[in-house]
């Protein structure tokens, strides 16, 4: 419902999740809210409550975008994630002249009265590096997470002689198997 920033054309969000079973990370999706917008996505796993950006680098994408608008990127890997692990979605946003870059989402009676905000989940930056929980401005970033859960992967030996052996693999719909 508004934007945040530093008077900068530039403003770093991120929200720090935590998973709620053994899945994967396939994509994320935020607000554009510029003309010749671009962006840097970095997840982090294993990530320190308050700590958008510690822990472990596991996935980065760029991209750009023309209009402002409500964007869903698919990560180039899906990153596994398991239960209760901590990971976060951080999103330095580059406008080309706005300097509110950064979207949010706050109560305000009779429109979006239902948001709630809780301490530890969203984050803003001017530099990516000092992080202000958005809590503490009733505000909660929008980034989401899109995951979908874990199915082992298992072999099966269909056939074979002495030193072949042929196996059926079964993985998650939609991501191949390596």
């Amino acid at each position: 419902v508004s934007s945040s920033g530093y008077g900068s054309a530039i403003g770093w969000a991120a929200n720090i999740f935590s998973a709620e079973g053994d899945s994967y990370l396939k994509a994320v999706s935020f607000y554009t809210n510029d003309t010749n917008s671009s962006y840097d996505i970095y997840i982090y796993k294993g990530v320190s409550a308050g700590s958008p950006r510690s822990g472990q680098l596991v996935a980065t994408k760029s991209g750009s975008r023309t209009y402002p608008g409500y964007y869903t990127e698919t990560l180039n890997s899906a990153v596994l994630l398991n239960q209760d692990d901590l990971f976060s979605v951080v999103v330095k946003f580059t406008n080309s002249s706005y300097t509110y870059p950064i979207p949010i989402e706050k109560m305000i009676n009779g429109y979006s009265s239902a948001v709630v905000s809780n301490p530890g989940e969203s984050f803003i930056s001017s530099s990516g590096s000092t992080w202000t929980d958005a809590n503490s401005y009733g505000w909660n970033v929008c980034i989401k997470a899109f995951t979908n859960n874990a199915v082992s992967v298992s072999g099966t030996v269909t056939s074979g002689g002495p030193g072949l052996v042929n196996v059926e693999m079964r993985g998650l719909p939609g991501i191949p198997l390596t």
